[in-house]
Protein backbone atom coordinates (compact mmCIF):
# COMPACT_ATOMS: atom_id res chain seq x y z
CA UNK A 1 0.00 0.00 0.00
CA UNK A 2 1.74 3.43 -1.02
CA UNK A 3 2.12 5.70 1.92
CA UNK A 4 -0.30 8.87 2.36
CA UNK A 5 0.24 12.30 1.83
CA UNK A 6 1.28 13.20 4.71
CA UNK A 7 3.33 10.86 5.26
CA UNK A 8 5.28 11.38 2.11
CA UNK A 9 5.49 15.01 3.74
CA UNK A 10 6.78 13.58 6.65
CA UNK A 11 9.40 11.94 5.43
CA UNK A 12 10.43 14.88 3.32
CA UNK A 13 10.48 16.79 5.88
CA UNK A 14 12.58 14.88 8.06
CA UNK A 15 15.00 14.16 5.35
CA UNK A 16 16.26 17.82 5.04
CA UNK A 17 17.04 17.60 9.04
CA UNK A 18 14.91 20.79 9.72
CA UNK A 19 11.68 21.14 11.53
CA UNK A 20 13.37 19.18 14.53
CA UNK A 21 16.07 20.83 15.15
CA UNK A 22 16.98 18.74 18.14
CA UNK A 23 17.02 14.70 17.19
CA UNK A 24 18.40 10.74 17.98
CA UNK A 25 19.10 9.85 14.74
CA UNK A 26 20.37 6.04 15.25
CA UNK A 27 21.52 3.67 18.53
CA UNK A 28 23.75 1.04 18.65
CA UNK A 29 23.68 -1.40 21.39
CA UNK A 30 26.18 -4.22 22.21
CA UNK A 31 26.80 -6.59 25.07
CA UNK A 32 23.52 -5.82 26.50
CA UNK A 33 20.61 -8.32 26.86
CA UNK A 34 21.43 -10.50 23.63
CA UNK A 35 21.93 -6.90 21.52
CA UNK A 36 24.88 -7.84 19.65
CA UNK A 37 25.66 -4.83 18.02
CA UNK A 38 22.36 -4.03 16.07
CA UNK A 39 21.71 -0.48 14.91
CA UNK A 40 17.79 1.16 15.35
CA UNK A 41 17.27 4.19 13.15
CA UNK A 42 14.57 6.69 14.07
CA UNK A 43 13.30 7.82 11.40
CA UNK A 44 10.43 9.93 12.29
CA UNK A 45 9.77 12.06 15.32
CA UNK A 46 7.46 10.21 16.64
CA UNK A 47 7.76 6.01 16.27
CA UNK A 48 5.94 3.44 18.06
CA UNK A 49 7.74 0.14 19.18
CA UNK A 50 6.34 -3.24 18.35
CA UNK A 51 7.33 -6.60 18.65
CA UNK A 52 7.30 -9.90 21.11
CA UNK A 53 7.99 -10.11 24.31
CA UNK A 54 11.68 -10.18 24.99
CA UNK A 55 12.91 -8.80 21.67
CA UNK A 56 14.69 -5.40 23.61
CA UNK A 57 11.89 -3.13 23.17
CA UNK A 58 12.39 -1.75 26.91
CA UNK A 59 16.28 -2.10 26.55
CA UNK A 60 16.20 0.09 23.24
CA UNK A 61 14.22 2.78 25.46
CA UNK A 62 16.26 2.50 28.67
CA UNK A 63 19.80 2.69 26.52
CA UNK A 64 17.78 6.07 24.81
CA UNK A 65 17.41 7.42 28.68
CA UNK A 66 20.93 6.87 29.47
CA UNK A 67 22.60 8.51 26.50
CA UNK A 68 21.24 12.04 27.42
CA UNK A 69 22.32 14.75 30.50
CA UNK A 70 18.68 15.50 31.45
CA UNK A 71 17.93 18.42 31.75
CA UNK A 72 14.63 19.40 34.11
CA UNK A 73 11.58 20.92 32.50
CA UNK A 74 11.69 24.84 32.70
CA UNK A 75 8.03 25.82 34.54
CA UNK A 76 6.50 29.26 34.43
CA UNK A 77 6.77 30.60 37.85
CA UNK A 78 8.42 28.14 39.91
CA UNK A 79 12.07 26.93 40.62
CA UNK A 80 13.27 24.21 38.40
CA UNK A 81 13.47 21.11 40.17
CA UNK A 82 16.79 19.26 39.78
CA UNK A 83 15.69 15.72 38.79
CA UNK A 84 17.65 12.58 38.84
CA UNK A 85 19.36 12.00 36.06
CA UNK A 86 19.92 8.80 34.62
CA UNK A 87 22.27 6.27 33.79
CA UNK A 88 23.22 3.44 32.28
CA UNK A 89 24.37 1.32 35.52
CA UNK A 90 20.55 2.31 37.04
CA UNK A 91 19.08 0.70 34.12
CA UNK A 92 21.63 -2.01 33.40
CA UNK A 93 23.20 -2.86 37.04
CA UNK A 94 25.43 -6.17 37.64
CA UNK A 95 23.51 -8.42 39.89
CA UNK A 96 24.76 -12.23 41.75
CA UNK A 97 23.88 -13.85 38.15
CA UNK A 98 25.07 -11.20 35.43
CA UNK A 99 27.59 -9.32 35.35
CA UNK A 100 27.69 -6.75 32.43
CA UNK A 101 31.15 -6.28 30.23
CA UNK A 102 32.18 -4.84 27.26
CA UNK A 103 28.84 -2.86 26.56
CA UNK A 104 28.73 -0.28 24.08
CA UNK A 105 25.57 2.09 24.01
CA UNK A 106 26.59 4.08 20.24
CA UNK A 107 24.98 6.87 18.80
CA UNK A 108 24.38 9.98 16.45
CA UNK A 109 22.43 13.22 17.32
CA UNK A 110 21.49 16.23 15.63
CA UNK A 111 21.64 19.37 17.32
CA UNK A 112 20.71 22.38 15.54
CA UNK A 113 21.62 23.45 11.97
CA UNK A 114 25.61 21.86 13.43
CA UNK A 115 27.02 18.14 11.94
CA UNK A 116 25.83 15.39 13.46
CA UNK A 117 27.60 14.15 16.79
CA UNK A 118 28.24 10.51 17.35
CA UNK A 119 29.29 8.91 20.62
CA UNK A 120 29.33 6.34 23.11
CA UNK A 121 28.58 5.05 26.42
CA UNK A 122 30.77 1.87 27.30
CA UNK A 123 31.20 -0.36 29.76
CA UNK A 124 34.90 -2.07 29.66
CA UNK A 125 35.02 -3.57 32.72
CA UNK A 126 34.05 -2.71 36.01
CA UNK A 127 32.35 0.81 35.10
CA UNK A 128 30.02 3.02 32.55
CA UNK A 129 32.75 5.31 30.51
CA UNK A 130 31.45 8.19 28.24
CA UNK A 131 28.66 10.20 30.70
CA UNK A 132 30.57 13.50 30.19
CA UNK A 133 30.57 13.65 26.31
CA UNK A 134 26.72 12.96 26.40
CA UNK A 135 24.17 15.97 24.98
CA UNK A 136 21.62 17.51 26.69
CA UNK A 137 17.74 17.18 26.84
CA UNK A 138 15.04 16.65 28.41
CA UNK A 139 14.14 12.94 28.96
CA UNK A 140 11.86 11.34 31.12
CA UNK A 141 11.61 7.55 31.76
CA UNK A 142 9.19 5.61 32.87
CA UNK A 143 9.11 2.20 33.39
CA UNK A 144 6.08 -0.16 34.33
CA UNK A 145 7.54 -2.15 37.79
CA UNK A 146 4.36 -1.52 39.13
CA UNK A 147 2.58 -3.86 37.23
CA UNK A 148 5.72 -5.87 36.91
CA UNK A 149 6.20 -9.46 38.88
CA UNK A 150 8.68 -8.87 41.88
CA UNK A 151 11.52 -10.46 40.34
CA UNK A 152 11.69 -7.65 37.74
CA UNK A 153 11.34 -4.92 40.19
CA UNK A 154 14.07 -2.09 41.01
CA UNK A 155 14.20 -3.50 45.10
CA UNK A 156 14.28 -7.21 43.79
CA UNK A 157 17.84 -5.99 42.34
CA UNK A 158 18.88 -5.07 45.74
CA UNK A 159 18.31 -8.58 46.93
CA UNK A 160 19.92 -10.06 44.11
CA UNK A 161 23.30 -8.30 44.81
CA UNK A 162 24.22 -10.63 48.10
CA UNK A 163 26.52 -9.12 50.58
CA UNK A 164 27.48 -12.80 51.45
CA UNK A 165 28.66 -15.61 49.50
CA UNK A 166 27.52 -19.04 50.34
CA UNK A 167 29.85 -21.37 51.61
CA UNK A 168 28.59 -24.65 51.74
CA UNK A 169 25.28 -26.46 52.07
CA UNK A 170 23.69 -29.54 53.02
CA UNK A 171 21.10 -31.75 50.48
CA UNK A 172 18.17 -32.21 51.97
CA UNK A 173 17.77 -35.69 52.58
CA UNK A 174 14.85 -38.13 50.62
CA UNK A 175 12.23 -37.87 53.38
CA UNK A 176 12.43 -34.17 53.08
CA UNK A 177 12.40 -34.01 49.49
CA UNK A 178 9.24 -36.49 49.37
CA UNK A 179 6.94 -34.31 51.38
CA UNK A 180 7.72 -31.16 48.62
CA UNK A 181 7.40 -33.87 45.27
CA UNK A 182 4.16 -32.84 43.60
CA UNK A 183 1.67 -35.60 43.15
Amino acid sequence: MPNSKEVRRLTARWATGTGWPKRLEWIQIKGLRGWQGEMFHFKYPIMAIVAENGVGKSTLLQCVSALYKSKPPKRAGRKRQAKKESYASDHFPDTAWDKIRNATIGYQVRQGSSPPIEGTIRKPGGRWRGYKARPERQVVYIDLSRIQPISARGGYLKLAKPKWKEKSFTDFDKGKLSRLAVC
